[in-house]
């Protein structure tokens, strides 16, 4: 599974995660101080507001905003390595204890920091749809 994350601003602006890379990233950035504003889907008055599904809801310009200027400062963190590896045990433990895997996910990589970084450029242009 995976998600995708399309551009308001343009609809051929894309970018996209598997769900455990998004996973990661939402909580990193928590980490290194982002307050998730909530998302919202149209024609739905009881949406929760979550960022962990794919049901086409929608992260604002700010709230994308706030995302990228929290990835910045993880990445400019003299502890990003620490605080990354900390990370990836603990979704680790939530994946397993949910769900059976024929192979364990690995979250012992280093980050891309390209990979954040244009993922940081995306955010910085509009906010995104969840799909």
């Amino acid at each position: 599974m995976s998600i995708d994350l399309t551009s308001l601003k343009d609809d051929e602006d894309w970018f996209g995660f598997s769900n455990t890379g998004w996973a990661f990233f939402l909580n990193l950035a928590e980490k290194y101080g982002w307050k998730p504003q909530g998302t919202t889907l149209e024609d739905e008055d009881d949406w929760d507001g979550c960022y962990d599904s794919a049901d086409g809801q929608e992260v604002s310009d700010s709230d994308a905003l706030q995302l990228a200027q929290a990835l910045e400062a993880a990445l400019q963190s003299s502890d990003l390595s620490k605080v990354s590896k900390k990370l990836g045990v603990k979704l680790k433990s939530i994946i397993l204890s949910e769900v059976q895997l024929p192979e364990e996910p690995d979250f012992n990589q280093e980050i891309d920091e390209k990979f954040v970084m244009h993922f940081i450029k995306f955010c910085r242009q509009s906010g995104f749809i969840i799909e």
